[in-house]
């Protein structure tokens, strides 16, 4: 063997949040006469030192090499890996009783593919999955990419050979890392971060937000947020609220210092692991490891890099007046059934408006109900007054006073007729 590198990457596309990125290994080794044929093998890949007189090993897990890189160079071969995460890479079968916990759908997902499961203890673990939405012969690893952006987090392999949903710990640092230990000092950005809003939304409707903030740190610091968009969980509001509270409760107040820099020394650091960095002046700066590139050639090197993550600047439009009490758009895409539906209602002080629009396979209905309730208190003698009625035709009207007369007339007890009172008696004579 004439070296390796490793590639171990959670950052992808401008998203950490449900990325399920395999570790990528390429083995550079003098092959005179094609001796050595890696195609469609496995192989076992660690390092390590020898310290008074015990072998220390650090692994790195299994790698599966589907074939050569450059097949035809005789005396030096380059192969290329990616671990077990390509296993997932297989038409999902849906074999759990629904609902059923995320948990459960996550060690039935390792099982299929012939993993054992590596942790259930992820943010929203317990969160219940109402039914089956992967119908349209979707891979294993969009299953597992839906149940990380449930978690707020990624999926990877561990150097056991096991899945893992992971979301970054805003406590415990795993390494520091010395100024000392670089080739070049690191550059670094600004701080990302505070993370003081999250939201979870349907892509492509506007006001389909569920939205927890600290308006505090907004004030103060700026807004910060992150998106998790189209998770096929999260259809509706009421899924999306069930979900976002723990993710808050885990994600908020989430800051680091983007960096990049070359060092040796560190085999053992996987992606997601937070740090501690001292420049050559011992400043010290926390942040995580998204991008980590390890090389073997004799000796220990490599390359960390962690990129800011875009901050999104969105602009929402806040009604909030008297009049305009209560206003929801939803969209509701049921994957498990096949059904698209959009509900809008408002309610003001004086009105409720209904329309509902349903489509399926088969059908389109829409239901459309406009109720307008007025409710005035106005004072009249001959004439009254209804101010900001609408404008249109009217099918019902009522009106109602604040109280009821009843007008029954009795006479008197000392009521007698006068002496020249008689009856009339029109076309009659009097006698």
């Amino acid at each position: 063997m004439v070296d390796f590198t490793i590639e171990d990457n959670c950052y992808i596309n401008d998203k950490f949040v449900g990325t399920t990125v395999a570790k990528k290994i390429t083995v550079n080794i003098l092959n005179p006469n094609n001796e050595v044929d890696l195609e469609n093998e496995e192989i076992q890949v660690y390092t390590g030192m020898i310290i008074d007189n015990e072998n220390e090993e650090v692994p790195f897990g299994n790698f599966i090499i589907p074939k050569p890189d450059n097949k035809e160079v005789k005396e030096n071969t380059s192969f290329v890996g990616y671990d077990y995460m390509i296993k997932f890479d297989v038409p999902y079968k849906s074999q759990v009783i629904y609902p059923c916990q995320a948990k459960v759908l996550f060690q039935n997902l390792c099982h299929q593919v012939g993993l054992e499961v590596g942790n259930i203890d992820f943010i929203n673990a317990d969160y219940m999955i109402l039914g089956n939405p992967f119908t349209n012969n979707e891979t294993c690893r969009v299953v597992l990419s839906n149940l990380a952006q449930l978690a707020g987090g990624f999926a990877k392999i561990g150097r056991d050979n096991k899945p893992y949903i992971i979301s970054l710990d805003k406590t415990a640092i795993v390494e520091t890392i010395d100024g000392n230990n670089y080739f070049t000092d690191f550059s670094k950005n600004k701080q990302w971060g505070e993370l003081n809003s999250l939201i979870l939304r349907i892509s492509g409707t506007e006001g389909e937000n569920t939205t927890l903030q600290d308006d505090v740190s907004v004030a103060e610091n700026g807004l910060t947020e992150l998106v998790i968009e189209d998770n096929y969980f999260l259809i509706d509001q009421a899924e999306r609220e069930k979900a976002i509270e723990p993710l808050w409760n885990k994600l908020k107040g989430l800051k680091y210092l983007p960096f990049k820099t070359d060092y040796y020394g560190y085999p053992y650091l996987d992606s997601g692991d937070k740090i501690k960095i001292l420049d050559s002046k011992d400043n010290e700066f926390e942040s995580y490891i998204f991008n980590h590139t390890f090389t073997f050639n004799g000796a220990y090197s490599g390359k960390l890099e962690t990129t800011a993550l875009t901050k999104t600047q969105t602009a929402y439009k806040n009604t909030d007046t008297t009049k305009i009490k209560f206003r929801q758009v939803e969209r509701k895409i049921d994957k498990i059934n096949g059904i698209v539906e959009d509900v809008i209602e408002e309610q003001t002080e004086h009105e409720n408006k209904l329309t509902q629009y349903k489509q399926d396979i088969d059908s389109i209905k829409q239901q459309v109900s406009n109720t307008v309730e007025y409710k005035r208190e106005a004072e009249g003698v001959t004439e009254i007054y209804l101010k900001e009625a609408g404008a249109t035709s009217i099918l019902t009207l009522e009106i109602e006073g604040n109280k009821t007369y009843n007008n029954y007339l009795f006479p008197s007890e000392d009521l007698y007729p006068s002496n020249d009172l008689y009856p009339n008696m029109e076309g009659s004579e009097l006698l």
